[in-house]
């Protein structure tokens, strides 16, 4: 695994989905100098989860625009009700240069959080122009 890959839990499959229960960021993070790094979240929905996990690298990528983005249903038996997980999920080692079927491509934008710190978030509108975006 690469170092500063960026990972991200969500709650539900569809992205940017719209209605009475849209997705929910769950945990976000970065491997760490070994490649390695452990995610966990919690919420209270009106409906099931489907967590997905998504990974977002550079990865044998060149100089293009954007990140490769990939993800990865997790089995509903890791789904816990309560906030102590039964188990822990373990997606074992990925080779990122690997291409994926249903691979994609995501713009990631660095904006302010409150309290001044910053955060990278995916770029809603998915324009990918980065004048819009500053």
């Amino acid at each position: 695994a690469r170092k500063n890959t960026q990972k991200t839990l969500l709650s539900n499959g569809a992205e940017y989905l719209s209605g009475p229960d849209p997705d929910d960021l769950l945990d976000q993070g970065y491997t760490d100098a070994n490649g390695e790094f452990q995610l966990s979240g919690g919420t209270a929905e009106l409906t099931p989860i489907d967590p997905v996990f998504k990974v977002y690298h550079d990865c044998d990528d060149g100089i293009k625009p954007g990140s490769r983005k990939v993800k990865f249903a997790l089995p509903k038996s890791y789904i816990t009700n309560g906030k102590t997980p039964k188990k822990t999920f373990d997606i074992g080692v990925l080779n990122l240069e690997t291409i994926f079927a249903k691979e994609e491509r995501e713009m990631i934008v660095s904006r302010m959080r409150r309290g001044g710190i910053n955060a990278d978030y995916m770029d809603a509108d998915k324009s990918g122009s980065s004048e819009e975006n500053q």
